[in-house]
């Protein structure tokens, strides 16, 4: 779904020209919102951001990293890397054992031998200057385009999931918005916060979002059985194959 046919969908609920000019940046918190609070599979870098470190400083902000596409920390680095620890460094979480390993905060070496992760600022042992490859989940892409689409958001719960929310966040600013007459319950507050639950949470028929997301998270993504190429369909011979 476009961000045009997004404001098309929304438009034919909200019906005032006061709250449209506000459905774009609706579109964009709600992506925002839910990569935030969601780990959405293609929000994972597939290529690191650069962090460069100094022989002067041990702690940085990850939102300091660069990386080649432009795209811009979020949350989560899930894996820290370099050229002398290329399988990757274990991320430590307590920078307090940095504090004891090395109080005057001092020590130099040539290398980063030790990385810990507390919150948004990653901190490193040695002082040294050296550069580090870091893979962490982006930000979504802003939809300014009438043909740009919901960036990280799979397919299905464009009209599932972020038309709800971007209803909703309407009617919560503007609470006019909400009718419980009978004849026009397409206004109806209940309805779009049911549709909201179920396209998250699934409804007995279709699976939600976040069950989607549990499956994609797994190391070989979503999977479905089916019959083996070639083999006997209606004899056995069944394999788990991926989805995509």
């Amino acid at each position: 779904m476009t961000l045009s046919e997004l404001q098309i969908q929304v438009r034919q609920v909200v019906r005032d020209p006061t709250v449209e000019s506000s459905i774009t940046t609706w579109a964009n918190d709600a992506i925002l919102e839910l990569a935030g609070e969601y780990e959405l599979p293609a929000l994972r870098l597939r290529t690191p951001a650069t962090l460069t470190t100094t022989a002067s400083d041990w702690l940085y902000d990850i939102a300091e990293a660069s990386h080649d596409l432009g795209y811009e920390y979020l949350k989560r680095v899930w894996r820290v890397s370099s050229s002398t620890v290329p399988q990757g460094f274990i991320i430590e979480n307590d920078m307090t054992a940095f504090y004891d390993l090395d109080p005057e905060r001092d020590d130099t070496g040539t290398a980063v031998q030790r990385v810990a992760i507390d919150g948004d600022q990653l901190g490193v042992y040695p002082l040294c200057a050296d550069s580090l490859s870091l893979w962490y989940f982006r930000k979504p892409g802003v939809m300014e385009d009438d043909d740009d689409e919901p960036d990280g958001i799979p397919a299905p719960y464009h009209y599932r999931v972020l038309v709800p929310k971007i209803v909703l966040r309407a009617m919560r600013l503007y609470p006019e918005l909400i009718s419980d007459n009978p004849s026009d319950n397409t206004r109806a507050l209940t309805l779009w916060q049911t549709r909201l639950q179920s396209g998250l949470y699934g409804d007995g028929f279709e699976i939600g979002m976040l069950s989607y997301l549990s499956k994609a998270n797994r190391p070989y993504g979503i999977q479905v059985r089916g019959p083996r190429l070639g083999s006997n369909v209606g004899g056995g011979g069944f394999y788990v194959r991926r989805a995509w």
